[in-house]
Formats: structure tokens, sequence, C-alpha cells
């Protein structure tokens, strides 16, 4: 029933979506005198917050689907094959390039009603005396595209931060997490962008043409405000400007502080368009708002550092304390921040254990390589030499797949690059775990490859600890490890790197700070409850609102509007006010009793009462069992000088395997998921017994 539901709501979504071109909410248009605030509330952003809410509904009593239930034969997936795999959007699935298609499709063709339905009308303008002296026709032609591409903008901007609330019960409902779904939002900014760019062009064309650049600092009282457009124009060129590949990952301190400015970039936005055209979009921002605040306030408790240690390579394990039913998967990550380093910085890291490794903790790998982690790796040291005392950071998440979709392949596999090992450490631990405790229907063959610059960085994957884990793993899984170190030409002396037999572990509390349980992926139903009364709040204090305040709206005339009438900036300050008003206030007390029933109900215990580190066995038993075990690589598994040969690799797993789907997952840079791709698609082309399923796991922000 739920399922029906919310397809009715998604398909009456739809139709508004198509009738979109028709509704008309330019100044003094008769749509804008009969269609008020609720109504555009009800038809644009009601849809999706009954989705968002009935999601988490959903979630809550579904039953989880079963992944390791395996395809009788193989078979190509849209959403597992790529597709194009070498232009400007990077790796894209074939099920991706017909939303792209179906979406800037749905852009032109109404664009194109647009055009058809305003030539009419702009051949009845010319017609007027006064018309005609203040606009040639070219003139006036533009300045009708101008606010059709902004009306377009508008569309596109209620989809920009959907994919970026982390916790979205939408994003979960459809299993598409969040280091995925930040494509997405890099895709739609760009071409919000674009649109907007184009469309504060049009206006500034003819402006100059005319000499009436006065225009740029108008800020109307009644109808649309130039200058708080070309603010929020001005901050969003910024966020854009910043937000290429190269400045992103080059100068990423920058990129990070001036995408703080999306909140001069939607505030503005709405004092521009003021309260009813901001509603076509408000949805999307409202969602972004409740998963904003919820992070905030799980962020606001300080986690305590429980063990930590430096590897040989000087990559960085850390486990942090959780409460024993905060579930996760190997597939998830949190976000970190440490507030010795920066307040602002938050960066997100993949978990490198299982969550069969340990109840109440759980770990991860931190390879230093700029400034931020150069100065947590001097941090831990430091704290280490201090007496033990115990760093304290910032903690947002875990965030992940849904299922372990891993699991549902007979074969997998691991493409990794230096630290990208990290999440298929977590995964090749989650499946020796459940082999261990005789589940069904798992992996049967693994197969590791993995490029590192240098031989010192090999000691990592030691950390999975088969040995240790389960015993007798050869004898049901086939684990395959193929090593390349891309910078050297000849082994060390010594064969293996050895883990290192001391741990920096921090002083013990017993009252050790674990993750919050303030989390969209860990309640379902105090989640619900969470969007449901701040959905409330905002339609009670918008209705208050609009009736002891603001009044009716009133549209521009030719000869001005008359006065008395709340300017459209303030209409849009208030409608910004409710919406704070129902996230902060009346979310924040449901957020408020959630914490409080939480605390109260488990009487949790402190994660540093084991002391394993991340639960990747590196404690005081489990560290000798791990340094005791004998190396996953060496010179029989390692290829030195050399990068991994894609083309005859999986050439070979065609002829190895047959009538099995293969899951294929890679984490890395770009180029090797490039190439990773490509040769999965190549191979797929052939129509051959085997079908490669790509999944990348890399987190790109």
């Amino acid at each position: 029933m739920l399922r029906a539901l919310m397809w009715i709501v998604f398909l009456a979504w739809i139709l508004v979506l198509l009738a979109f071109p028709k509704i008309k909410l330019g100044p003094g248009s008769s749509s804008s005198q009969s269609l008020g605030t609720g109504i555009v509330l009800l038809l644009f952003a009601a849809p999706v917050l009954s989705l968002a809410l009935l999601a988490t509904i959903y979630l809550e009593i579904r039953i989880k689907p079963v992944s390791t239930t395996k395809k009788s034969q193989p078979a190509i997936s849209l959403w597992t094959c790529p597709c194009l795999v070498d232009g400007l959007l990077g790796v894209v699935s074939a099920a991706e390039v017909l939303l792209i298609v179906a979406f800037v499709g749905y852009l032109v063709w109404c664009l194109t009603i647009y055009v058809i339905n305003d030539s009419d009308l702009v051949q009845r303008f010319m017609k007027f005396p006064a018309i005609r002296e203040k606009f040639l026709p070219w003139e006036l032609w533009t300045y009708v595209i101008g606010l059709r591409f902004g009306f377009l903008g508008l569309f596109c901007l209620g989809f920009l931060l959907l994919p970026v609330a982390r916790g979205s019960p939408l994003l979960r409902l459809i299993d598409i997490p969040f280091e995925h779904a930040v494509k997405y939002h890099v895709w739609l900014g760009h071409l919000t962008m674009a649109i907007f760019t184009i469309h504060g062009l049009c206006y500034v064309v003819v402006w100059t043409v005319q000499g009436r650049l006065e225009e740029l600092l108008a800020w109307q009282r009644i109808g649309v405000a130039n200058l708080p457009g070309e603010i929020s124009l001005v901050a969003g060129l910024l966020l854009w400007m910043t937000s290429f590949g190269y400045i992103r990952q080059a100068f990423f301190e920058l990129f990070f502080y001036t995408h703080q400015l999306y909140v001069v970039f939607f505030v503005f936005m709405a004092f521009h368009i003021g309260d009813l055209s901001f509603c076509i979009s408000m949805a999307g921002f409202f969602l972004f708002m409740l998963d904003r605040f919820l992070r905030f306030c799980q962020s606001r408790r300080s986690v305590d550092l429980l063990v930590s240690r430096v590897l040989p390579c000087g990559t960085i394990e850390v486990a942090l304390s959780k409460p024993q039913d905060l579930n996760y998967n190997a597939l998830s990550f949190i976000f970190l921040s440490f507030p010795k380093i920066s307040f602002l910085q938050w960066h997100p890291f993949s978990v490198s254990s299982s969550p069969y490794d340990a109840r109440d903790n759980m770990s991860f790998l931190i390879k230093p390589l700029g400034s931020w982690t150069g100065e947590l790796q001097k941090l831990i040291k430091e704290s280490t030499n201090k007496r033990n005392a115990c760093p304290v950071l910032g903690v947002e998440g875990p965030y992940g797949h849904e299922s372990d979709y891993y699991l549902k392949y007979e074969a997998l596999v691991l493409v990794a690059g230096g630290i990208g090992v990290s999440p298929f450490i977590a995964i090749l631990r989650d499946i020796l775990h459940r082999y261990n405790m005789n589940h069904g229907n798992l992996p049967k063959e693994v197969t590791l490859i993995w490029a590192v610059k240098y031989s010192k960085e090999l000691g990592i994957i030691n950390l999975v600890q088969p040995e240790f884990i389960f015993p007798d793993y050869a004898s049901r899984l086939k684990l395959t490890i193929q090593a390349f170190v891309t910078r050297e030409i000849q082994p060390d002396i010594e064969e293996a790197t050895p883990l290192p037999e001391h741990i920096l572990s921090f002083a013990k509390k017993p009252d050790s700070k674990p993750v919050s349980t303030l989390v969209g992926t860990y309640s379902n139903l105090w989640m619900g409850v969470y969007i449901a009364v701040s959905t409330a709040g905002f339609f009670l204090t918008q209705t208050i609102m609009e009736k002891f305040f603001l009044g009716p709206m009133t549209v521009p005339t030719e000869g001005g509007s008359s006065g008395g009438s709340v300017s459209w900036t303030v209409r849009a300050a208030a409608l910004l006010l409710s919406m704070t008003c129902g996230v902060v206030v009346v979310g924040g007390l449901a957020i408020a009793l959630w914490d409080w029933i939480e605390r109260s109900r488990k009487g949790r215990k402190s994660g540093c009462q084991e002391s394993i580190i991340g639960a990747t066995g590196a404690g005081d038993k489990v560290g000798v069992a791990g340094c005791q075990q004998h190396s996953l690589v060496g010179p029989w598994n390692t290829v030195y000088g050399n990068r991994p040969e894609l083309k005859e690799i999986f050439a070979g797993f065609t002829k190895k395997w047959s009538g099995i789907n293969v899951g294929v997952l890679v984490c890395g840079p770009s180029t090797l998921q490039t190439s990773v791709a490509e040769e999965c698609r190549a191979n797929n082309l052939k129509f051959g017994s085997v079908a490669f399923h790509y999944h990348s796991v890399s987190f790109d922000l």
C-alpha cells in the first residue's frame, strides 16, 4: 500500500512538472493573483515532502532485500553497465545517460513551449506605441528569453540540493548513496549556473544597449528586484568557478569555503524573485535544511578517539566509539572534523572495519596527502606523547548503501589505487566473517588488484587478517591478490612489511563519548517524525504570516503598484523565516526529544572497554595475532615498475569464468575508474558468458 501510495504521489508530481510551462507566475500575469503561495507549495513542494515522509515509513517496515540472492544467468544492468567512460561527465552508466537525455529533453521541450506561447505575446506588445518606443523587437525577445531561462533555472534549482542531503530518505529509498549522488549535484550545478548566467546576460545586454545600466542597482519594492538577483548570481558564479575538477582538487580549501556562499545564493535568490516563485524550488532546499540542521546537532557531540596507530607507510588507523546498535555496512563512510585543526573542515573517510568485527567501535584509514591530514598525523603523535591525552573530534554519519550489493555476485573483482584499498579491507573482512558464521550464497572468488607507489604501502592489506577471522577460509573462499608497485623496479630486502607492534592507545575514560545516533540512517521512525513536525511547523508559521502580517500579494502594473502592500522582499524573508522556524524551532524540539529518549533508554556502554582498534583486530590480543600471520603480499604476487594491464587481466577473467555475474568495484583516482569502466564496457559489448557490473566506491567531493 505504501509503494502504491508513493507511486501515486510521484506520478501526480510528474503531471505538475509537465504542466510547468503552462503555469505563468511572471510579473503581472493573471496566475500571480489566482495562485497564492499555498497553492504553489501544494503543487511543487508537497509531493516531494510527502514522498520523503512516506519513504521513512517504508524503510522502517519493509523487509530488507536479500543481497545474497544470485541471478541464474549473466545479465547486464543499465545501472551497472558503463556507457560513457571518457567524456566530461566521467563514467556514466546507461541508466544515467537515459536520465540525462530525459532531463535535458524536458528543458528543451519547456523552452520550446515558452517560445511558441510568447511569440503571440511579443507581437501583441509590439503593437503598443509605448512598447515600440522602449524596445526594439530583438530587445523585447531578449527580455522574454531571459525571463524563461530564469524559470528553467528555478526548475533545476529544485533538484540541485536533493542529492546532497546526506541522510535523505529519498536517496535511501532508491539506494543511491551520498558519494554517488554528489556527481548528480555537480552535473545539476553546472547546468543550473549556465542557465542562470544566460538569464542574467539577457537583461544586461539589453540594459547596456539602451544605456540603462542603472537598472543593475534597482531594488524594486513590488516585482522582481534586480540588485538581489545580481548578488545571488555573483555568489553562484564564485561557487561555480571554484567547483571545477582541477580547482577542487588542487585548492580544496578554496572550493570548500567559497561553497558556503550557497547561503547568500539562496537567500538573495528569494529576495530577487519573491516568495511565490521561490516556492517552485523550495522542497529541495527545505529537505537540505532538515539534513543540515540534523548534521549540525549530531556533530555538536564530541567523540573520543579510542585507539590509533601510524603504519610504516604513514597511513593512520583510528578507532571511534559507537553505540552497539548503531548499524553500518562495509561500504559506509563518515565525515570527520578535528577542532584542534579546523572547526570548519569536514573530510569523508570510508570505514575499514566490518560491522561484525566489534559492536561498539569502528575504524578508518587516513593517509596524509594534504595539509589537513598532515596536521592530523602530527596531532595524534603529539597527543600520544602527552600522557595519552585523547583527541576529540566531530562526526557526521555513518552514511552509505542500504544493501550489501557486493554479496549478490558469485565473483568479485576489487580494483584499488593506493589508500583506495580501505573500503575493500572492510569488504574482505565482512565476507570472511559471514563465512565464519556459515552465511549462504556468498561470493566464492574474490580478486584484489591493487596499485601502490611504494612497496612500504603493501603492509596495509595485512589488516584483513583472514587467519584470525576464519582460519579455514582457503577451503571456502578463493582469495587472489595482485599487487603492483609503480615507482620501484625491485622489491625491498624484506619480503613483507609487518604490522607495527606498538599501538597508540589513549587514556580510557569510563564516560567515553560514542558517535551520536542523530543520523537519518539510524532511526527511520524518528527521521519521519522530524520531517513531519518540521514541515507542519513551517506550514503553520507561514499560514500565520500570510493571515496576520503579509496579506494578499500585489503584482506590478504599468503605472506602478498601489502602496500599502508588503514588498516582495519582505514576503520572501518571511518565507525563509518560516522555513527556519519549522526546521530549527519545531524540528529542534523533535531532535531534543529524540536524543533524550535514546540516551535514557539505551544507557550506552563506552566503546573503549575493548582495546581493539576500530574492530580490525589491532588490539592487545588481536594485534599479536595480526603480527604473527603470514603476509598477504610478497614477491610471489607483486609486480614492480609496472601498472596493471587491465586489458589482459579482464581477458583472463572472461576465460576463467563462465555463465556468471561478476561485480567489479573500483576505488581510486579518476583515471583508474575510467580504465576499469572501459574494460567492463568492452567486455560486456562482446556479449560473452560473463557480465561485468561496474561499481565505483570512490568519494570525490
